[in-house]
């Protein structure tokens, strides 16, 4: 789907029942904080998102990450499409 940068952080969550609340957004935004105060040597987060699921990316979207590619990935549910995006935010004052 595209580049990982050596030392990246990656992210996979399950936010289940509580869509649409906001929680998602502030779980990211908390998350993000946590990883750059804890790993300092990394210099982006990445997360793979089923495409359809526009409430996952939407809620990254916020938080400032943004699509860097797509692809067809083995969801984990097999009920999920194979279409895929990945998503990257990276540490502030890092190119």
């Amino acid at each position: 789907l595209g580049e990982v940068p050596p030392r990246a952080i990656t992210l996979d969550y399950l936010l289940g029942e509580t869509r649409g609340q906001g929680l998602g957004t502030d779980m990211l935004r908390a998350f993000v904080a946590r990883c750059w105060a804890e790993r300092p040597e990394a210099p982006a987060v990445l997360v793979t998102v089923v495409a359809a699921n526009r409430p996952s990316w939407r809620a990254l979207e916020r938080v400032g990450f943004r699509i860097v590619g797509e692809g067809d990935c083995e969801p984990d549910n097999p009920d999920d499409d194979p279409l895929h995006y990945l998503l990257r935010l990276d540490r502030p004052g890092v190119a």
